[in-house]
Order: C-alpha cells, then structure tokens, then sequence
C-alpha cells in the first residue's frame, strides 16, 4: 500500500480548490512577469527552511504542466531535498549527476504522473553543494533545458544560510520568493532581498504562504 504525500499537489488533485486556484493565479502572474515567450527560468526560493518553497515550486511547476506547457522542475536543494518524495519517485540520480556530467542530464531526469511535466531530482548527497552549482554546468544545463521545455522551475535551499540560492537565482529569468507567515521577521525578508540584489536576480514578487 503506498503511504499517503504529506505534500499534497493542490494544482493537480483539487485542481477547483482554492489551493488550486490561488497556483493558478501564481502561474498567471509569472507568465505575465516574465512574457508569454517559452523557456523560461524560475527560481523559488525563500529565507529559511519551512517556508513552504518547496511546496509551492511543486504546485506552480504542476500548474504550468497542466495548462499544456512543457515544464521541468529541478531540485537544485542539494543539502535537503523533498521534490522527489513529493511525486514519489526515485531521487537518487538526478542534478548532482547531472552537473558533474552535463551532457547526460536529461537522462536523469524522470516522469512525474503528470502530463507534460518532468522532474530532474537533487540526486545523490554532495559534501560541497555549492561550490558544484557554482561550476558552470549549472548555467549550461539551464540553457538546453530552456530550448528543450516550455518552462523550468528551480526548487532551491533556504536563502539566509547557503549561498546556493543566489547562484541559481543568478542563472534564472526571474525569482519567487515564498514567505512563510508567522515563520520569518522583516528583517530577514530584507537581508535575503539583499543577497538577490547583490547577484543581480530578477525578483518577480513574493508569495505568502501560510
């Protein structure tokens, strides 16, 4: 008996529940942000752990699939990574793989259960995640996957702590950020601001999660 997601994918199970229909406005405005153009780059991230990001870069990949749009969501959270429990597959090969091979990442990456929708798992644990983000191949993946796919969304680790957010908001076309309520003070909201500043990161806004 397959144990029950404690990560729901509102975008796909209730798709009319206001869960649902809140992920759909969230795609809306990114399309709108970012231009209806294909192959285009978001980066989730947000201040700390337990935010939700994770969560909802799931749903809003989810969202985008189901509007027809060929998505690929990567997990590039290479210290704690839950994508590939979220759609309950394999999540030993995946990214890390991928930019330490970069011409085989597509290999890595794996159906989801939902239609148009891929997924490219955090893969196996590295002992310096960000310094194999930083080495290029992350750009250079970014790049195939945006002819290769209408859309990409990158999960990422909490902002304040590691570096690795900054690096693949860098890359990306534009930047989420989801604020847990309740969980993070304004001035940390500002200090991750910050940190995207500083790497030139095209913010698009925030979602209050929560």
């Amino acid at each position: 008996m397959r144990p029950i997601n404690p990560w729901p994918l509102f975008a796909k199970i209730e798709p009319s529940s206001p869960a649902g229909e809140a992920y759909r406005v969230l795609r809306t405005h990114i399309r709108f942000a970012l231009g209806d153009g294909g192959g285009r780059a978001v980066c989730v991230v947000s201040c700390l752990p337990g935010e939700g990001r994770s969560l909802t870069a799931a749903n809003l990949a989810t969202a985008l699939a189901r509007e027809g749009r060929s998505t690929l969501l990567v997990d590039a959270d290479l210290r704690k990574p839950v994508l590939h429990r979220i759609f309950q597959c394999d999540g030993y090969r995946g990214l890390t793989h991928a930019l330490e091979r970069p011409e085989s990442w597509m290999q890595a990456a794996k159906e989801t259960g939902v239609a148009h929708l891929t997924l490219l798992a955090a893969g196996s644990r590295h002992p310096e995640p960000a310094e194999l983000l930083s080495g290029g191949a992350l750009g250079r993946i970014l790049d195939e996957a945006r002819e290769a796919f209408d859309a990409v969304v990158l999960d990422t680790p909490p902002l304040i702590p590691y570096a690795d957010a900054r690096i693949a908001a860098a890359l990306s076309d534009g930047v989420l950020m989801v604020v847990g309520a309740g969980k993070v003070k304004r001035r940390q909201v500002t200090e991750a601001l910050g940190h995207l500043r500083q790497v030139g990161a095209n913010v698009l806004g925030a979602v209050v999660n929560g």
